[in-house]
């Protein structure tokens, strides 16, 4: 296609991954850390002279356009919508018609339309007054009530999804949007009534979502917070709340913030810190870390790190460490308020402090666990096993730490600390570390039903996968409705998902538990493959954080169906013609003869 040679011309890739990857030059190349895999002597080599890249670890390699589609995990068709853009290249007629057809980018328009007609309402109209005094009280000046393209829907039944149609979208791309709820025969109500809207995009500023807050609290309204479900545009566990306005602050500034709501997120734009994302709570994905890791290796975190606060973050903690990160807890002044938005309102320069002065999250987990010990019954005959079980959150991150000087030093550091002779703080870590890595030949032990996976071998999941993970979730939190309602369509037989899948059949049609929690062990028992068993530790930790009405849960099971069957088409296409362009270069006529009648059939 013309359009590609033109974009390849317009667009030096040294430039292009110099964005993403802090590249030296090397003789006439550049060479930088492999993204795609850990490493500690640089092997990703980046050519201008050939306008290519590979790395020598992995094996990966290609021009700009496969660089941006492993990196933000695109379609073809995407990367070169983005690249598009970036070149100032307009596609031709057969290019943008492709797009335009594709479910997603209809879905993408839909979102895109209805940001700026709740942010018209939000502006304009006489019934959004209440709206617009509730962000005025809560400190938010209008220019960052633009800029963060803040709106407002009454509650009306179907307000937007009526001038959706209006407009001529059709009811089903409405509810693919996830902004319309299904109703009978054809038609569709909104899913968000009476609240001010705040529009999630990607990192490209593309909106995919929305977080809807109630503003008049009432009697069957929902939730304070309501957000989009997963769609074919929109899923939870890989988009960052305000990334695409932070990121190039987080390049230049060198560590990321990382704060649990909207409001805390434009509270620190307004105190000049704009270098942060919004994770939607105290845990985050490892999609997530993957894609503030594009931009800085350092986290501070500005969570309530209350009890249950720290044992939320815990497991991401965990992951953040085993992906190479440095992490640091934020801590706001007691007299100065509970999050980042208070502290902001009452004290801005205590905030700015407050980010100066980031204690590492590992001295804040070991303070922590001795203050703990030392209000138990520390010097008594227990004291030594309430530090050991205070510590055991501070020691299971040390477990999963690459670097093994890094494991050195807080090792070191928890002996200095509590008196625990170092020999022993060591043999408490390689007990963790034994405890989580599967003995050769068996299967992987564990005493805990959180166990995190090792860091030697992690869980990485792609966008289809993360898709089956939340429905499996929701089926393992509502077993009874999902499992004979809704299809997988991507548990082939290769799925890592398959055996949960069938375990938990199989578990519902011969047992009947009082709860959901109770069928737990269960179904883990019945697991004998360990990466099946990790995989279903992950979704008994997902349905943890379900806290829907039933329907809810279907209506968004429904939705995920049918992004997972969209995301299936897509992968097996793009598989498929991979496949048939090897057979036309072997000269392998039959092959690709039965190759392209396959392709047909995906539809």
């Amino acid at each position: 296609m013309a359009d590609t040679q033109l974009i390849r011309d317009r667009l030096d890739i040294v430039d292009f991954v110099q964005e993403y990857l802090p590249l030296k030059q090397a003789g006439s190349h550049f060479k930088t850390r492999c993204p795609f895999h850990q490493e500690k002597t640089p092997s990703f080599i980046v050519s201008r002279e050939r306008q290519s890249w590979h790395c020598f670890g992995c094996n990966k390699g290609g021009d700009v356009f496969s660089f941006v589609q492993e990196m933000e995990g695109l379609q073809f068709i995407e990367a070169l919508r983005l690249l598009a853009e970036r070149a100032g290249v307009k596609l031709e007629h057969s290019a943008r018609a492709e797009l335009q057809t594709s479910q997603k980018n209809r879905v993408l328009d839909i979102l895109s339309f209805a940001a700026r007609w709740y942010h018209q309402g939000f502006l304009k109209s006489p019934r959004s007054a209440a709206a617009r005094a509730y962000i005025e009280q809560r400190g938010v000046p209008a220019e960052l009530a633009e800029k963060f393209m803040i709106g407002f829907v009454p509650d009306e039944w179907d307000l937007l999804t009526r001038a959706l149609l209006k407009r001529g979208c059709g009811i089903e791309d409405c509810i693919a949007s996830g902004l319309t709820i299904a109703g009978k025969q054809g038609s569709g109500y909104d899913r968000f009534r009476g609240r001010v809207m705040f529009p999630i995009c990607n990192v490209h500023g593309n909106v995919v979502g929305f977080t809807g807050r109630l503003l008049e609290e009432k009697e069957d309204a929902g939730g304070k917070y309501v957000n989009t479900p997963e769609t074919v545009a929109y899923s939870k566990g890989a988009v960052l709340y305000g990334l695409h306005l932070g990121k190039q602050a987080i390049r230049e500034r060198k560590y990321s913030i990382v704060v649990e709501g909207q409001m805390d997120l434009i509270a620190c734009h307004k105190a000049g810190t704009d270098n942060v994302v919004a994770s939607s709570g105290t845990a985050f994905t490892q999609e997530q870390l993957r894609l503030l890791k594009r931009y800085a290796n350092e986290l501070r975190l500005a969570f309530d790190m209350d009890t249950a606060g720290v044992s939320a973050a815990i497991r991401s903690v965990e992951l953040a460490y085993a992906m190479g990160f440095d992490v640091k807890v934020i801590t706001v002044p007691e007299n100065a308020g509970k999050d980042p938005d208070d502290c902001v309102q009452k004290d801005p320069e205590a905030w700015r402090r407050a980010v100066g002065d980031a204690q590492p999250f590992m001295l804040f987990l070991v303070d922590r666990a001795v203050a703990q010990a030392r209000g138990g019954s520390a010097g008594q005959s227990g004291g030594i096993r309430d530090l050991v079980a205070a510590l055991a959150p501070a020691l299971g991150i040390i477990a999963v730490m690459p670097s093994a000087i890094e494991r050195g030093y807080w090792t070191h550091v928890i002996a200095e600390r509590t008196g625990i002779r170092e020999d022993d703080a060591r043999a408490e870590v390689a007990r963790v570390q034994a405890r989580r890595t599967p003995p050769a030949g068996g299967l992987a032990r564990t005493t805990s039903n959180t166990s995190v996976p090792s860091a030697a071998a992690p869980i990485v999941l792609d966008m289809v996968e993360q898709r089956t993970e939340r429905l499996l979730a929701l089926i393992v939190r509502y077993p009874r409705p999902l499992l004979t309602e809704i299809a997988l369509p991507v548990l082939t037989a290769d799925s890592p998902w398959l055996a949960v899948h069938q375990a938990l059949v199989v578990y519902y049609e011969r047992t009947k538990p009082s709860s959901w929690q109770e069928a737990y062990q269960g179904i883990r028992t019945t697991l004998r493959d360990e990466r099946a068993q990790q995989l279903f530790d992950r979704l008994q930790l997902l349905a943890e954080t379900f806290d829907f009405r039933e329907r809810d849960a279907i209506q968004e099971a429904h939705i995920l169906s049918l992004a997972l069957r969209t995301g299936w088409l897509e992968r097996e296409r793009s598989r498929l013609i991979a496949a048939l362009k090897d057979a036309k270069q072997r000269g392998d006529h039959d092959r690709e003869m039965a190759l392209f009648e396959q392709l047909k059939n995906v539809k």
